[in-house]
């Protein structure tokens, strides 16, 4: 049923990827089913994590450990995507993130080390991300990715709508850690449907790292540094801050609500953007959305209500969306551009991206010593603030 819609909402406005549109069907549908499992947990996995005796610095560590994580396996997803294909390195993510989800289910009566949560979750992150990257910059139509990115937010930000929504109610009524039981039911499902067509790449690929050549892409690892960490920041320390400083009583349900709100705004924006992208506004809105998500960043530790905190995550979704597609569509075209060396680009820019968030999350923790729990969060939003900016250096061609 779900793949009969997808099919007659996208099929009749890409008439032209007749051929292969069942590949983009299956990323869709199964991005879909992920984003509903993520969206139960992602966000309470910080208060969650409060709720059990850690302290802020103990939740920033794992972090650190999750982004140090991430880094150390990139070249190792990429090796397994060479050798067996995105798809399949995506089900063996999803293997992954199912452990990682039975360690936190599990983490109030086994107290597993925090090195072990972080390492799992970044080795399960770093596997997807590759493997996803590496598979939609192939399936995507060049003249249309603006679009198709756009759909496939809008497909992701549907799952991140309910997953929230329904890992509130879960948390709320059964406990938070069950959220982890119903966020590996909704992963296994998400298996199924990358079953039904062969690999858009070639298999047993063997990876030349030392001839890969980044002359003309500083400028663009830079960029997709500070894109991905504060995007890590925001995920991280805006839940803390909401979930720990300002909201009192009935945290989990609350914090659901709040992320559905704001998303389903955001579904609207980002159908929009999408149409922008593919014509020739996608440099400036993405400047316009990175310059004021800057500033709603220095902003963000000021809220006291839940009022302004509906305010921010619905402005901050939006803008989000205006920096994602143009940005994500910039990537895409490079990697055609180097598509005999499509896995080594994609891996290298994760590796950027990894490496910068795991020295700024050790940082954070460092600084843990001489600040107050909430100025660390409050330094954070800075940080999170001028690496907004910093996103605005890129030089990608296929930015119109």
């Amino acid at each position: 049923m779900l793949r009969s819609l997808i099919r007659r909402v996208v099929k009749r406005r890409h008439f032209w990827r007749e051929a292969g549109f069942d590949e983009l069907t299956e990323l869709y549908i199964s991005m879909s089913l992920r984003s509903v499992a993520i969206g139960s947990i992602n966000v309470f996995v910080p208060v969650y994590l409060h709720g059990l005796g850690y302290s802020i610095m103990e939740i920033l560590t794992a972090y650190a450990y999750f982004a140090t994580a991430q880094a150390l396996a990139t070249f190792v997803s990429a090796r397994i995507v060479a050798l067996v294909g995105p798809k399949h390195t995506i089900i063996l993510s999803y293997a992954v993130q199912l452990v990682s989800m039975l360690l936190f289910l599990t983490q109030p009566t086994h107290r597993w080390p925090l090195v072990v949560l972080g390492a799992a979750w970044g080795i399960a992150s770093s596997l997807f991300i590759v493997a996803y990257h590496v598979d939609f910059s192939k399936v995507k139509h060049p003249d249309h990715c603006g679009k198709e990115v756009g759909y496939m937010q809008i497909m992701q930000k549907v799952g991140l709508t309910i997953g929230p929504l329904l890992g509130g109610v879960v948390a709320t009524l059964c406990g938070a850690r069950y959220t982890f039981m119903v966020a590996a039911i909704l992963l296994l499902l998400g298996m199924l449907p990358l079953l039904q067509t062969a690999e858009p790449v070639r298999l047993h690929q063997r990876l030349k790292l030392r001839s890969f050549r980044v002359d003309g892409l500083l400028r663009g690892y830079i960029s997709y540094a500070a894109f991905a960490t504060e995007d890590m920041l925001t995920k991280s320390l805006w839940p803390l801050l909401v979930g720990v400083f300002v909201l009192t009583g009935g945290v989990y349900l609350k914090l659901g609500l709040l992320s559905a709100a704001s998303i389903i705004v955001s579904i609207g924006v980002t159908y929009a953007v999408g149409k922008l992208v593919d014509r020739t506004q996608g440099r400036l809105l993405l400047r316009f959305s990175a310059i004021l998500n800057a500033m709603l960043h220095i902003l963000r530790p000021l809220v006291n209500n839940f009022a302004q905190i509906i305010g921010v995550n619905v402005v901050g979704d939006a803008l989000r969306v205006g920096i994602t597609l143009p940005y994500t569509k910039g990537v895409y075209a490079t990697a055609d551009d180097l598509s005999s060396r499509r896995i080594v680009y994609v891996a290298s820019m994760e590796f950027f991206g990894n490496t910068a968030r795991a020295t700024v999350a050790w940082l954070l923790v460092l600084a843990g010593g001489l600040m107050s729990d909430y100025a660390i969060v409050a330094t954070g939003f800075v940080l999170a603030g001028i690496l907004s900016l910093i996103v605005t250096q890129e030089r990608y061609r296929g930015i119109s």
